[in-house]
């Protein structure tokens, strides 16, 4: 079962001579945890990456995902725990996984990610 709740597109200011840039899109959506799981292993990542994800990362039954794309591919997956409803101000934001497609960007999401969302797995 899937959702979509929304998509957003956001286009990048011209180019210095004029070339239009890629459009950044956001999707947002429900499903099951287990079938995103299963969608994981088709995204394309290296399999070491797709392993990490799908065995290391506890999802609850309903998950929502918001996937960051540009016009040619996707670029960023967020996954969030929709069980945990936020009641307050201070509670964090059930941020269970960051996805991105390069591998090369993993760095960079792990360490922003330690800072403010450490329970939250960058395979």
């Amino acid at each position: 079962m899937v959702m979509s709740l929304a998509t957003v597109r956001r286009s990048r200011p011209r180019g210095r001579r004029g070339a239009e840039r890629n459009t950044l899109r956001a999707t947002l959506r429900f499903c099951l945890g287990g079938a995103y799981l299963r969608g994981v292993l088709a995204l394309g990542l290296e399999t070491g990456r797709a392993y990490r994800a799908v065995t290391r990362c506890e999802l609850s039954r309903h998950v929502g995902v918001a996937r960051f794309a540009t016009d040619s591919r996707w670029v960023l997956e967020a996954v969030f725990d929709t069980t945990d409803i936020r009641r307050g101000v201070d509670e964090p934001i059930p941020l269970v996984m960051l996805i991105c497609r390069d591998a090369s960007c993993r760095a960079q999401l792990v360490g922003a990610a330690k800072t403010s969302y450490p329970r939250a797995l960058v395979p």
